[in-house]
Order: structure tokens, then sequence, then C-alpha cells
């Protein structure tokens, strides 16, 4: 015997909400929420950094070498370009190691990575319809769960239809195996690779990287460094300066710390991008502070945490 149709009406309503919250989480934002700078790293095999800005509606895409050598974080030392992917698959990294040290080398923030075999795979010639369509392809294979990725299929489909909205006159292909960046050495083995200049490329990313909400917004930052390592402060620095932050100036701590820490003036200024950009790159929260006559409207502790996170133990 057949159950009456109201009978069913309560199945069917909990069908729909099913659905319903199954395509809520689905494209919900993981990494971007459209409102700022995304920059994903792609390895497809070669890699690619893609860095659309929606404040501008420009995008930038930057092609590195296969032979190019890259310092990895954690300690492991320098690798060519190639290499990176293995290594991150063999250490069982889940595409961390490749976006972090990639981020390293350009100095720059890198919200997440996508990885596959040749399906953005780009010219030698700077074409930048085939390359907008490229991209494109690339990233509707990954909606549809044939690429591996850190990202959302919300931030997907956000990414995918902002590539699609870019006018050529505002999308840049930068190709650092065509540029003055970089110096052919010679390996002990004989073989021959690329390494950057760093001047160069860092004036490079600040020419097309520079976040403009991040600008906007003015706040300026005091670094202080609570390591025994020489120089971790001017590390950090320099990926806020490459996306146009103002660092104020970058001392040692008074005291060695672990944890990293991020002290703000006040509650609003913990809501503003720039903030944000700090907690993403340190993974801590900002803290409201009595800064006093410190300089800069945000004061930045790095820790030993983050020191291992760059260098290793």
């Amino acid at each position: 015997m057949k159950k009456p149709a109201y009978k069913k009406f309560p199945y069917v309503v909990l069908l729909g909400l099913l659905l319903v919250g199954f395509g809520w989480w689905a494209l919900r934002p993981k990494a971007w929420d459209g409102t700022r700078r995304l920059t994903v790293v792609l390895a497809v095999p070669s890699i690619v950094v893609v860095s659309y800005d929606p404040v501008a509606e420009s995008l930038v895409v930057w092609k590195l070498p296969d032979d190019l050598e890259i310092n990895v974080i954690g300690g492991y030392g320098a690798y060519q370009a190639r290499a990176i992917r293995d290594l991150d698959v063999q250490e069982k990294y889940q595409g961390y190691l490749l976006r972090e040290s990639v981020a390293y080398f350009l100095g720059v923030g890198v919200d997440g990575h996508l990885t596959g075999e040749r399906s953005i795979s780009l010219p030698k010639t700077i074409d930048r319809g085939w390359i907008k369509a490229r991209l494109q392809s690339g990233l509707f294979k990954s909606i549809l769960g044939r690429q591996t990725t850190s990202l959302s299929v919300g931030d997907l489909w956000r990414l995918w239809r902002a590539v699609g909205g870019v006018r050529s006159d505002r999308m840049d292909v930068v190709d650092l195996e065509t540029g003055n960046t970089l110096e052919a050495v010679t390996l002990p083995d004989g073989l021959v690779a690329h390494r950057a200049d760093l001047q160069r490329t860092d004036a490079l990313v600040q020419r097309y990287m520079t976040d403009e909400r991040l600008v906007n917004e003015g706040l300026t930052v005091m670094v202080f460094n609570a390591t025994k390592k020489v120089g971790l402060g001017s590390t950090f620095g320099r990926m806020l300066t490459n996306v146009g932050i103002r660092v104020v100036g970058v001392e040692d701590d008074e005291r060695m710390r672990e944890m990293s820490a991020i002290e703000v003036r006040g509650l609003e200024m913990q809501k503003k991008g720039t903030v944000r950009y700090f907690e993403k790159l340190l993974g801590v929260r900002s803290t409201v502070e009595p800064l006093g006559e410190k300089r800069g409207d945000v004061v930045v502790r790095l820790g030993t945490i983050y020191l291992q996170k760059i260098f290793g133990k």
C-alpha cells in the first residue's frame, strides 16, 4: 500500500535541506572572499604562479623555469623547481612544501596550490588569449575534481569567473627565463641550472604583485626578531614590502620567544586586510595591545616556530 503524499513531504524537505547544505559547503570560500588579491601556485607539472587582483581586475602569470634553483623551506636546501613537487609528495606535505617554498622564493603570501598532469602547460611564446584559455580549462577540471588542490570548489569557481573576465590589456605574463633576473650556474654534476638575483626578482614582484587594497589601508609595521637567527626580521620584512606594506623598522627583540605575535593598536585594526595577511603568514591571531610610543600601527614579533618553518630545526 502506497504512503499518502503528505507523509512523504518531510522526507522531501529533509532531502532538499541536505542538498542545500551540501551546496553551501561545497561553494563556501575557503581561501578567498573575492575582495583581496589571490595568489595560487600551479604545478602542472612545471611551476606557474597565478595572481588575481580584484581591485584592479588584473591578472599576472609567472612562469618559473624547470631548472630554477629554489630554497625549499624547512631546511631541505636548494632544489630545482621541477623536483619540488616530487619532494612534496615524497615527504607527504600535500602541497604545503611546494606552496610555501614558492612563496618564500617570490617573497609574497600564497593562498593555495593546484597540481595536475600537463593540464595548464604554457607555450614558450606569450599569447595572453591562449594562456587565459588554458588557465580556465585547468581551473574547470579542478572544479570537477580532476586536479589536486587546496582550494574549495567555491574558491575555484570565483577564480575561474575572475580569470574569464580579465581583459587582455590587464593581463601580464612574467617569464623569468627570458628576463634579466637569472644567471646560469654549473652544478657539481656538470648540469647547468638557473639562480635568481634576489634584488631584481623583488623589483619584478613589487611591480606586478603589489596589493592595492593593503596599500590603501596604509598601515605601518615594526618587525622584531625574537630568535637568534640573524636576518630573520629582514626575511619577513621582504614578504611585506613586496606586496606594498610599509615596514618602518626591523630590530632584535628584548627576549626570545617560541610563538610569534601580532600586536595591534585597536579592535578595528584587527579587521584590516593587512593584519589578516600577517596572520596568514605566521599562523597566529593578532591581539590588541597598548603599543604606546612604539613605531608602527602593528608590531610583529617573530618566534622560533616561524624560524623552523623557514629554515628547519
